[in-house]
């Protein structure tokens, strides 16, 4: 009896652990003027792979061409660059986040 109690308490805390990343999970995107004519939008697609997240920066126009990170979780509302540590997105308000990837921070919103 006790085995059994012991493999439901260890099914339910397992089958209640969220992936820490999965908040990031998702299309990003981020438009500003730069110009009087002409806007730059920036899209980011995170999405799960077998050792964390990757996200993918694109901008449009494609100035600054794509760029891809490998990503694991700091915290439920940080992911760390894999290789560096050093943090790339960050949760920042109810579907937005601050992306870290590119030259100056940005702030984005969910598309998706």
């Amino acid at each position: 009896m006790k085995n059994l109690l012991l493999v439901f308490a260890a099914c339910a805390a397992i089958s209640g652990c969220k992936d820490e990343g999965e908040s990031f999970i998702g299309t990003w995107v981020h438009s500003e003027k730069i110009s009087n004519t002409q806007t730059m939008t920036e899209t980011i697609v995170v999405t799960k792979t077998d050792n964390g997240y990757q996200a993918i920066s694109n901008t449009d126009p494609e100035t600054w061409g794509e760029i891809t990170f490998n990503l694991v979780p700091e915290s439920d509302s940080s992911l760390i660059d894999a290789d560096t540590k050093k943090k790339r997105l960050e949760l920042s308000a109810e579907n937005k986040i601050m992306s870290y990837l590119r030259n100056k921070p940005q702030e984005l919103t969910r598309a998706n």
